[in-house]
């Protein structure tokens, strides 16, 4: 019983114009840009406020909601997560970060992105079924997704999804490649690349570990300074290892400090890194992370400076540019 669109904000911006039209909503102060920009841009009718999320993701929800409210809550980085215990607010459970078959809460609304936990160029969906009307759309961005040979055209994919994107439907082949992935056994190579990352790494501190009911979207790190993440992440990519940074923080939470504390999420921001644990990868690539990360801290950590040419040779690691547009057969994967 799902609803099926282009993208996770597509699905999001459609919940909230045309099912919960709530008076105000309140996001995480640790969230990505994307739900923001939909209510800013897409939205400007409600008010947009935040609550509190501490360096361990556990949020601190807002009191007295009333239900001219919606809230949205984040399983962040695949961790399990609750709602409020009791609410009057229109609850809305972002499962961007966990497979799709994955049980809703009986107590929310549940809506997601398909892009972060599958290797599909485009698609959203909300937990239940609904009939909208899709705009049309060519969907560029994920054509060029699936034609990229190279960093930015991937870079330039998603640029041209913040500039502007549709309430359409989900590709046929993004949506073959949902039903077709076998839940179980994407959450047990993600859970067994986490622990690898986990035992292995020697650099920065690590979030609590998942358990087996859990799915890791990717391994979080916090290094001691901005300047150590920022040096590690510019290291592993030129031995071609992608990280990302989970989230730089939107000036609209900027604006909010006077009212809210985001102490936690700035501290976040400037400190964490994101490695890579996708299904795709396997031992080997983890274990050149790590080796890679041993290299980076004996050089001097963030004092170490390479004009060296990336003494990686193999495949890209994290979020490569696709190589197929069409499934690779089963003896390929």
């Amino acid at each position: 019983p799902l609803t099926w669109f282009s993208s996770g904000r597509a699905a999001f911006w459609w919940l909230i114009e045309h099912q919960v039209q709530p008076r105000r909503i309140f996001l995480p102060a640790f969230v990505c840009w994307s739900l923001i920009d939909v209510v800013v841009k897409r939205l400007p009718q409600i008010e947009l406020r935040f609550y509190p999320v501490d360096r361990s993701l556990r949020p601190r929800y807002p009191d007295n909601l009333t239900p001219d409210d919606a809230l949205v809550w984040i399983h962040f980085f695949g961790y399990d997560s609750r709602p409020p215990e009791s609410t009057a607010a229109a609850l809305l459970e972002d499962v961007s970060h966990r497979p799709v078959s994955w049980p809703f809460s009986p107590a929310s609304t549940a809506f997601g992105s398909v892009r972060k936990v599958y290797a599909t160029a485009d698609g959203g969906y909300i937990g239940r079924r609904l009939t909208p009307v899709y705009d049309a759309d060519r969907n560029l961005p994920a054509w060029l997704r699936c034609s990229a040979r190279d960093w930015t055209d991937l870079r330039e994919a998603e640029n041209m999804i913040d500039r502007d994107w549709r309430v359409s439907d989900i590709s046929s082949q993004s949506l073959a490649a949902v039903l077709s992935a076998q839940d179980d056994r994407l959450a047990a190579v993600r859970r067994h690349n986490e622990r690898i990352l986990r035992d292995g790494l020697t650099v920065g501190t690590s979030l609590r570990p998942f358990t087996d009911r859990e799915c890791p979207l990717l391994h979080h790190r916090f290094l001691p300074t901005k300047q150590d993440r920022d040096d590690l992440r510019d290291y592993l990519a030129r031995q071609q290892i992608y990280c990302s940074i989970h989230w730089p923080v939107h000036p609209r939470l900027i604006h909010a400090q006077d009212d809210l504390d985001c102490s936690d999420a700035l501290w976040m921001a400037h400190h964490g890194l994101s490695f890579p644990v996708n299904q795709h990868l396997c031992t080997d690539h983890m274990e050149i992370i790590c080796a890679a990360c041993d290299a980076w801290q004996a050089a001097g950590a963030a004092r170490f400076v390479s004009t060296a040419e990336p003494e990686h040779s193999g495949p890209a690691i994290g979020n490569r540019p696709p190589r197929r547009t069409t499934p690779a057969a089963p003896s390929e994967r």
